[in-house]
């Protein structure tokens, strides 16, 4: 349901054409059904919206017709929310790692009501429905559901007693059982994160978002995510940053949640063209963020290849130590902005890059890669090009190094590792009911290109969480064993060795 254009082959039929579509949408915007699916055109906007709004009216009417014949039966969207972790043969590359972590989170956060249900899809796709995933695809998926505050949910086609495939069967039956005896840890979970990330659903959630995950996630900071449209129902005050990376469409109420969150003392961390359109699409002619201290928008120029940054401070980008320079794609957004601010960085526009060895920058412009605007207690972090985009198709440190030190440095966010390396993604959750902290820690070192192998052991992983009062213990869930700590100043530290794919410890108060 909800307006397909495709098939399970993937191909494509165009919008719908039907009696009821073209009578319903004429009476009720006095169009007929738009020929050009692009936002340019109003007849297009008018026609999102107006499927978004017909989506939730049918909706409305399954579950009240289910309810009224069982009020025991769940409802997805109303009693749970149902997400998938899944693949299929041929879809662009690169795959996404954190795609079980990332769907737990925002459900979590955008609808901490409803029971959180990210699903591990057994099959490689459509195409080869009855051929598994990798194994450790499979288990990495259900430790990440966990890890983030989801429940369990594994899902194939057809049944289990005569499937076919039964190469994923043991990873899922290790992570259920692991559940089973460790239940009650795993309810009235609550996120310890000071960071949120918000971003789009579908096609709203592309490498842009997924950069700034996987830096978050490898530089070890504890963050949340969310959908534009919940952040009216999350109490933004318990986190210090908020990051919007190329959230181009917002509402006047988002944005302005957004800027009191900043004017109260947050910083907001917003790259691309975040905020500015509007939710029904409209193009706005100033940016709705005013923390972001943008006046005018003059132009945005995507034939930006060979231009560079120059750092031009580098007491302020301490993990790009080693360079003096960042390359950033294609695409640069040309702003006025309000002021008074702090800029950094220096825009080398495109130069001659043929043949290499006679080619040179001459000149350099005073166009920044950083806006810092001070907003009411807070302020504004804006860059007006794609950073996350850039390492998520590209992964080059030199664009990591940038986004961490924007986050440490301009943002004032801690980490809970430093000397781990990356490929340990580290949770903490608060259970409100028992009063423990539950502190995980999946070992991602597994993925290798497009393959996810078993992970290889992490030998001396260093973490320093915060807690409020000195611990009784800490317990592995995984073994039982006693883990050994310290406690100083609202922190408890630990070193562990984590010889498999995952590890969960319980800070008992």
């Amino acid at each position: 349901g909800g307006f397909q254009v495709r098939d399970y082959s993937y191909n494509h039929y165009g919008i719908c054409h039907c009696e009821s579509c073209r009578k319903r949408f004429l009476e009720e915007t006095g169009f007929g059904i738009p020929s050009h699916t692009t936002f340019e055109d109003p007849v297009f906007r008018a026609y999102e919206m107006k499927k978004r709004e017909w989506v939730e009216e049918f909706d409305d009417a399954i579950h009240s017709l289910i309810k009224s014949i069982r009020q025991d039966v769940a409802v997805n969207h109303f009693d749970f929310m149902r997400q998938e972790s899944n693949t299929e043969y041929g879809r662009p590359l690169p795959q996404w790692q954190y795609t079980a972590s990332s769907n737990a989170r925002w459900i979590r956060t955008s609808r901490p009501d409803l029971v959180n249900s990210n699903s591990d899809v057994d099959f490689i796709g459509f195409y080869y429905r009855h051929v598994a995933v990798s194994p450790a695809t499979h288990e990495l998926r259900l430790w990440q559901n966990l890890a983030n505050g989801g429940a369990l949910d594994y899902y194939l086609i057809g049944r289990l007693d005569n499937h076919r495939d039964r190469s994923g069967y043991e990873r899922v039956k290790k992570v259920f059982a692991y559940h089973a005896r460790n239940e009650r840890w795993y309810r009235n979970l609550v996120s310890e994160a000071d960071v949120l990330v918000v971003r789009g659903h579908g096609d709203g959630f592309g490498g842009e978002p997924k950069g700034w995950i996987r830096v978050l996630t490898e530089c070890h900071y504890l963050f949340d995510e969310a959908v534009p449209e919940s952040l009216s129902g999350i109490s933004l005050d318990k986190y210090s940053c908020i990051v919007l990376p190329d959230v181009k469409y917002l509402s006047n109420a988002a944005a302005a949640e957004i800027d009191r969150f900043a004017g109260a003392g947050g910083t907001v961390v917003a790259s691309g063209e975040s905020g500015f359109f509007s939710d029904a699409f409209e193009n706005r002619e100033v940016p709705a963020l005013e923390c972001l201290g943008i006046r005018k928008v003059t132009a945005r120029r995507d034939d930006m290849r060979s231009a560079m940054f120059r750092i031009d401070a580098p007491e302020r980008f301490p993990a790009c130590r080693d360079t003096e320079l960042l390359y950033f794609g294609d695409t640069y957004i040309y702003a006025d902005y309000r002021g008074p601010g702090e800029t950094s960085l220096r825009l080398i526009p495109p130069h001659m890059y043929g043949p290499p060895e006679r080619c040179y920058d001459t000149h350099e412009e005073a166009l920044p890669g950083v806006v810092v605007t001070p907003h009411g207690k807070g302020r504004g972090v804006y860059m007006p090009w794609f950073p996350g985009s850039l390492f998520h198709r590209e992964g080059y440190l030199n664009t990591a190094w940038f986004m961490d030190d924007v986050l440490s440095c301009f943002a004032g966010v801690p980490k809970v590792a430093s000397t781990t390396g990356p490929m340990a993604e580290i949770t903490l959750q608060q259970n409100t009911g028992e009063g423990c902290l539950l502190l995980s820690i999946v070992n991602m070192t597994g993925h290798f290109g497009t393959t996810f192998y078993d992970p290889v052991p992490l030998a001396g992983v260093e973490l320093g969480v915060p807690c409020n009062e000195k611990p009784n213990r800490v317990t592995s869930l995984v073994d039982g064993r006693n883990i050994a700590f310290t406690w100083d100043s609202g922190l408890v530290r630990v070193e562990i060795d984590i010889p498999g794919m995952f590890e969960c410890l319980k800070i008992e108060p």
